[in-house]
């Protein structure tokens, strides 16, 4: 089915649906926007030397090289865990099992989104479909990224845990509360994520929202970004506390860098945290 893009009328009577949705999501009722003008949203596409243009390609090359590494990184703990002898298979290697296949569906949905839901185009190159599936998708990818990323930080904690079997009780006692911060942090963030919005499906499905005929009640950008800079803060602890106890440890520095890069690809997933969530 053919769809307009943004900025001009609906092509047809899912547009027109798909349009009304998204005015009601900002607060705009059919009394105050009629849906069938469409939606209209600047910039506007240039009338002279318009070409089309879009970061999609780039952005999916990014992302399957992103799977590439943590694949190869996380087989490669796994490996060394399985077998090198007198090496433990510990909590914080379970751990990171779960969140391995959490960091290949959430790329996998920002690739999906940008296949059918016209991520990396102009607003204005967009269609009322694409965009759709792009609110169905979102979402979806934003919660998956907060429970990968809270149960890496969990696995890192747990391997602090082991880590300060050499120092004091209070670095130990620090871990766990660390562990069960996290643990809080990625429930709290779960559902968030997913009751953000009343009623619920406000926060993923356009044409729910058209038959309800009301404007739902969201929470705002800025109740969200809170949750994006509490998980900025636990990343830089997580990867700070095996630095500072590793300074205070009494060994060579071979055995300190060896036991550093034990959870190297914990720390590889914080990083692609860091670089990717601006996609979510």
């Amino acid at each position: 089915m053919v769809s307009a893009y943004f900025n001009t009328p609906p092509a047809n009577q899912l547009d027109k649906q798909i349009a009304a949705g998204l005015l009601l999501l900002t607060g705009l009722t059919p009394d105050i926007k009629d849906p069938k003008d469409g939606v209209t949203i600047p910039p506007f596409r240039p009338t002279e030397n318009y070409h089309f243009e879009t970061k999609g390609p780039a952005v999916i090359i990014a992302l399957s090289v992103c799977m590439v590494i943590l694949t190869l990184v996380t087989f490669l703990r796994l490996g060394i865990r399985l077998f090198v002898h007198g090496v433990r298979f510990g909590a914080d290697d379970w751990l990171i099992i779960p969140a391995y296949i959490l960091s290949m569906a959430y790329p996998a949905l920002q690739i999906a989104m940008v296949q059918y839901g016209g991520a990396g185009k102009h607003f204005y190159d967009i269609t009322y479909q694409e965009y759709y599936y792009y609110k169905y998708l979102a979402p979806l990818a934003a919660t998956v990224f907060y429970v990968y990323v809270g149960i890496v930080k969990m696995s890192i904690a747990l391997f602090n845990v082991r880590l300060t079997t050499l120092t004091t009780r209070f670095w130990k006692n620090l871990n766990w509360t660390f562990f069960v911060i996290c643990t809080a942090y990625t429930i709290a963030a779960l559902f968030l994520n997913i009751f953000k919005c009343n009623p619920q499906f406000a926060s993923f499905n356009l044409l729910r929202i058209a038959e309800s005929g009301k404007v739902p009640k969201c929470l705002s950008v800025n109740h969200m970004n809170s949750i994006l800079r509490l998980n900025l803060a636990l990343d830089f602890t997580a990867l700070a506390i095996p630095v500072i106890v590793l300074w205070k440890v009494q060994l060579s520095w071979k055995k300190k860098i060896r036991i550093f890069v034990h959870p190297g690809d914990g720390s590889a997933m914080e990083l692609y945290d860091f670089t990717g969530m601006d996609y979510g």
